[in-house]
């Protein structure tokens, strides 16, 4: 896109003449940066398939990879052909964009992609994986291909749109909003353009789409069961709140003559999110994980946990960010900590994260030991406020 006839022969002639300079036999990826007034600076070479080998794949026809291994087999170079429409592919990562895209390994509950006419899909996991913590972090990647620029954004955007996954948390909602950002869209965007997406901080439609799970079904074992329990009669409400102590949230049901709605409050923001079948709601130890186009959101049962010295609410709950292995535990039960406290030190991903008490506070539960290899979202160590259990007894 963007590429006059005359600048693409130039970009063709320029690798060509590069890789015969250096004798590559085989298949290579020519980077090149192009300025705002047309010209070309060389970046580097890399001798070998590259992710985004598949968007050359679709709209020129050719499979690089047989193409490899043919000329590995002494076959001619093939002929170069004109790209035929416009391809995009996006990376579907295990990292968090809400949190500085920390990785985020895991078991992958559950994962179904679109049926759409010219989505190609490379993946490496399906559903009851899990995505390890020591290497790199991609799922899979999603390639359309269609006649113009136009419409292959369009294309992927209902294909990120449409895809369900949970389980863990994702780039999906990251590149949502890139790809309908403006800059994406007018073909303005740059290297630093990723830096100016953002996600979501709030749920668009992830409580509609949880209430929606929790209505009475006659299945046992149903989440309606899960959550309860409820009063027969209308109205019953439901108190949920983030996990993280972001929000909380009222969801009451209504008896109807043709059955139950639900209605939440406050009223969740407007934008959109995509299908309400896009959506996947699983159970949690604490409540529930709701992931749909807009993000992942953790969502417990009940009201928010009261705050501590102004501070954000916390249950004093420290789970592990992510999979990884307990490298110190600081504390035993009885211990005193104060906020700030490291009570306990975890390695992941080669990062090493501190775990450190929320506030003042008694150490009531120590769930895990040097050594140990720890799940996402695990409890390690319960503190318990200043006061709390006087204020609870009373």
């Amino acid at each position: 896109f963007g590429l006059t006839d005359d600048l693409r022969r130039n970009l063709h002639d320029y690798a060509v003449a590069m890789i015969q300079e250096v004798g590559l036999l085989g298949i290579g990826t020519v980077e090149f940066l192009l300025s705002r007034t047309g010209e070309l600076f060389f970046i580097e070479i890399n001798p070998r398939l590259q992710v985004e080998h598949t968007v050359t794949e679709e709209v020129t026809g050719f499979d690089l990879v047989e193409v490899q291994l043919a000329l590995a087999a002494g076959a001619p170079i093939p002929a170069p052909v004109p790209p035929t429409g416009h391809a995009i592919q996006a990376r579907l990562y295990a990292e968090d964009p809400l949190h500085a895209f920390a990785p985020s390994p895991g078991e992958i509950r559950l994962l179904a992609w679109p049926d759409m006419h010219g989505l190609r899909i490379d993946v490496g996991y399906e559903s009851g994986d899990v995505v390890p913590s020591f290497y790199d972090a991609m799922i899979g990647k999603l390639i359309v291909h269609a006649r113009d620029r136009e419409t292959a954004i369009s294309e992927i955007v209902t294909a990120v749109d449409e895809m369900l996954i949970g389980g863990i948390a994702t780039n999906r909602a990251w590149l949502r909003e890139l790809f309908q950002s403006e800059a994406f869209i007018t073909a303005q965007h740059t290297l630093a353009t990723a830096e100016t997406v953002t996600v979501p901080s709030q749920p668009s439609t992830a409580l509609s789409h949880l209430a929606a799970s929790l209505l009475p079904e006659e299945t046992i074992g149903s989440a309606w069961s899960t959550a309860g329990p409820f009063r027969v009669v209308s109205p019953a409400t439901l108190a949920l709140h983030d996990e993280a102590g972001g929000w909380e949230a009222q969801v009451t049901y209504h008896a109807s003559a043709t059955g139950w709605k639900a209605s939440v409050a406050p009223t969740e923001s407007d934008g959109d999110s995509g299908s309400a079948t896009s959506a996947v709601v699983i159970d949690t130890v604490d409540g529930f994980e709701v992931s749909d186009p807009s993000g992942r959101w953790l969502i417990n049962l009940g009201p928010q946990p009261k705050a501590h010295d102004g501070e954000a609410t916390t249950d004093g709950r420290l789970r592990a960010p992510m999979p990884g292995t307990v490298v110190a535990v600081n504390v035993a039960i009885g211990d005193r900590a104060a906020k700030g406290d490291v009570l306990a030190v975890m390695t992941a991903m080669k990062m090493e994260m501190a775990l450190a008490a929320p506030f003042d506070g008694t150490v009531i539960q120590v769930g895990c030991a040097v050594g140990d290899l720890i799940g996402s979202r695990q409890v390690l160590i319960t503190i318990e406020a200043d006061g709390e259990s006087e204020d609870t007894d009373g």
